[in-house]
C-alpha cells in the first residue's frame, strides 16, 4: 500500500517525519505560536489553497473536538507552513450523508473520487460508511 501511495504522490504513516516547523516561522512570515492546530495537505491539493480556491475538507472521524469555530489553524503542505485559516464551521456525518453541496470548496469533483482519494490516505479505515468531519474556513487577513 505504501507503495501505491507513493506511486500516487500520496505520503503514508510510515514515510518521512513532518518537517520541523520551527525552521519555517520566519520564511513566509507566519506566527506558528498562535495556530494551535494544523491540516495537512498533499502538493495535489496544495495549488488550491495557494489560490485560496479551497475552503473544506474532510478528515476520517469525528474531529470536532480537536477545532473550535473561530480558531485560527495552520494550514501546512506535508509539513511545511502554507496560509493561516479562520474556522467557520465544522460538520460531522457519515460518508454516504455527503452530496454534491459538500464537494464545494474541495479539490474532490466526484464523491467517488473523494472515497477513492481517502483509501489511499487512510488504508485501513473501515469505509464502508465512516464517520468524517467537514470542515470549512475562510483564510486569514494578511497582516
Amino acid at each position: 500500500m505504501e507503495l501505491l501511495c507513493r506511486a500516487a504522490g500520496l505520503r503514508t504513516a510510515a514515510a518521512e517525519p513532518m518537517v520541523n516547523r520551527a525552521e519555517y516561522s520566519g520564511t513566509w512570515g507566519i506566527d506558528l505560536s498562535k495556530a494551535h492546530e494544523t491540516i495537512d495537505f498533499y502538493p495535489d491539493q496544495a495549488s488550491q489553497i495557494h489560490t485560496r480556491r479551497q475552503t473544506r475538507t474532510f478528515r476520517l472521524g469525528d474531529r470536532s473536538l480537536s477545532y473550535d469555530i473561530g480558531e485560527t489553524i495552520l494550514l501546512t503542505e506535508l509539513g511545511i507552513p502554507l496560509v493561516k485559516v479562520k474556522i467557520t464551521k465544522l460538520e460531522v456525518k457519515r460518508f454516504s450523508e455527503l452530496g454534491a453541496k459538500d464537494l464545494k470548496g474541495t479539490s474532490f469533483r466526484t464523491l467517488d473520487k473523494a472515497k477513492e482519494t481517502l483509501t489511499l490516505i487512510y488504508p485501513r479505515a473501515n469505509l464502508a460508511d465512516p464517520l468524517m468531519t467537514v470542515i470549512d474556513w475562510r483564510y486569514a487577513e494578511e497582516s
